[in-house]
C-alpha cells in the first residue's frame, strides 16, 4: 500500500459555512463522504452508516477524538485464491 493510492482528493463548496480556500489536512476516509454529504442536506443520517461526519473539519474545528489512523487491508490475493496474504 503506498500513501498516493490513498490520497482522495474531496473538493465540496459551501459558500454559507466553508470559507474559500479552506484545505483541512486531517485524516477522512471515503466511508465518511455519505455522512457529511447528508450532514449538508439536512437528511437523517442512518445507523448503519460507518463514516464519521465531518462537517465540523470543513469548518474550521477538529473534533475531540477525530480519526488518526485507519485499517486497509487488499482483498484481490483473496478473492483469486481463497487465501489471505500473510506477512
Amino acid at each position: 500500500m503506498y500513501e498516493e493510492s490513498l490520497r482522495m482528493p474531496f473538493v465540496i463548496r459551501h459558500p454559507a459555512s466553508i470559507a474559500p480556500g479552506t484545505v483541512n489536512q486531517q485524516m477522512i476516509l471515503n466511508v465518511d463522504f455519505a455522512s457529511v454529504s447528508c450532514d449538508y442536506a439536512n437528511a437523517v443520517i442512518p445507523d448503519h452508516f460507518q463514516g464519521s461526519r465531518f462537517r465540523a473539519l470543513l469548518e474550521g474545528a477538529t473534533p475531540d477524538g477525530w480519526q488518526n489512523s485507519m485499517y486497509y487491508c487488499y482483498w484481490s490475493f483473496l478473492i483469486w485464491t481463497g487465501t489471505p496474504m500473510s506477512g
